[in-house]
């Protein structure tokens, strides 16, 4: 995604200026393509995967009581994903892991063609980032987490070719059966196992790279792919 040029054997400011022009220009290129990304972003699936990390917290506090109204949520803001345009299919397989990113010991690739949701995105950058721009990155993600994607794409645009876009995607079946079982283990008060179940969600997550997911995902307003049917009780 950092695109370095050569300049060996030019000299002269005449010559530079072409340079400045065409780092601007990669830098206008990286967030166009970084807005498009997050502008694919299921705000459904983000609101999902706020209330599991709230979920997750909860039971890990063995508060299940507490934890139904947001498993309900969840569930309600899952299956709204799986109706609008931002599902897309595609086989696990052909979806390459974000560069640096391994998936969770515990992860369980899925099985042929299934319906993933864009649940989150993440900027990461090395640690020889300037300070003021590592500051940036943190915001543009805080910003994410809480759905706010319009400002995170302005915050990026400060960090720009420095930064790496990391897509979180779920698969929307998997994911709509963790929850549901989630929910029968914390309306029994076995925290435990509507823990493990979350564990499973969390596990059941991978992170692809915005070019990945650009060419994989649909436009908005494309032709989308049938909903998946509502977990029954």
């Amino acid at each position: 995604m950092r695109m370095k040029f050569l300049l060996a054997g030019l000299a002269g400011f005449a010559l530079m200026t072409p340079v400045v022009h065409a780092d601007t220009l990669h830098n206008d290129w990286e967030n166009y393509k970084a807005g498009r990304a997050l502008k694919r972003l299921s705000g459904e699936g983000q609101k999902t995967l706020t209330d599991v990390f709230q979920i997750q917290a909860l039971l890990n506090q063995g508060k299940t009581s507490e934890a139904l109204p947001l498993l309900a949520d969840a569930q309600k803001n899952l299956q709204a994903a799986g109706l609008s345009e931002k599902k897309f299919l595609a086989d696990e397989k052909q979806l390459t892991a974000a560069s640096g990113h391994v998936a969770a010991p515990a992860h369980k690739s899925t099985t042929g063609t299934v319906t993933w949701i864009p649940v989150g995105g993440q900027f990461v950058v090395d640690d020889t980032l300037v300070p003021e721009k590592q500051q940036a990155v943190k915001s543009a993600n805080d910003k994410l987490k809480a759905g706010q994607t319009d400002q995170a794409a302005q915050v990026f645009q400060v960090v720009g070719q420095d930064s790496d876009l990391m897509i979180a995607l779920a698969p929307l079946n998997d994911t709509l059966a963790s929850l549901h079982r989630a929910e029968v283990f914390a309306e029994a008060k076995q925290s435990k196992e509507a823990l493990d179940a979350i564990s499973d969600i969390l596990n059941g997550i991978i992170f692809i790279s915005d070019n990945v997911f650009i060419t994989a995902a649909p436009p908005p307003g494309a032709a989308a792919p049938a909903a998946a049917a509502p977990v029954k009780k």
